[in-house]
């Protein structure tokens, strides 16, 4: 199911799980393709400002971090391995967004210790599955 409530979660929660799930050292576009998949009725400037919203609210909730770092190195980091941007940073980076970086200079996300327990303790089947 996409985008509808579910077992009283809101959709806007459902997203917020999903995207805190998507944050294993990955590129920050893989959470805008999760959101399109999560909401497939919605525009291109409608995806962006809820996925930028989500990513803001979980970074200052401390459940994410954000990063700059190259495809070799990026991928599978772990946070002993990055230096995590600033807020300032984080904001003007997800503005930015739609601009494509540099290869040396990818924004890659990443769940926090807090981040990945709240994940962990979710019961099965809370984090929507997309198709």
């Amino acid at each position: 199911m996409t985008g509808e409530q579910q077992d009283g979660v809101s959709p806007y929660e459902q997203l917020r799980l999903l995207l805190l799930d998507d944050a294993r050292s990955e590129d920050v576009g893989v959470a805008y393709g999760t959101a399109r998949r999560f909401l497939p009725g919605k525009s291109r400037t409608e995806i962006n400002e809820v996925v930028r919203q989500v990513l803001l609210e979980l970074f200052d909730e401390g459940l994410i971090i954000f990063y700059r770092s190259d495809q070799t190195r990026g991928y599978g980091a772990t946070r002993d391995q990055v230096e995590p941007l600033s807020r300032p940073e984080v904001v003007r980076a997800l503005e930015e967004i739609s601009v494509v970086p540099p290869t040396d200079q990818l924004l890659f996300f990443l769940q926090t210790p807090n981040g990945a327990s709240l994940i962990e303790g979710l019961p099965p089947g809370t984090i929507p599955t997309l198709r």
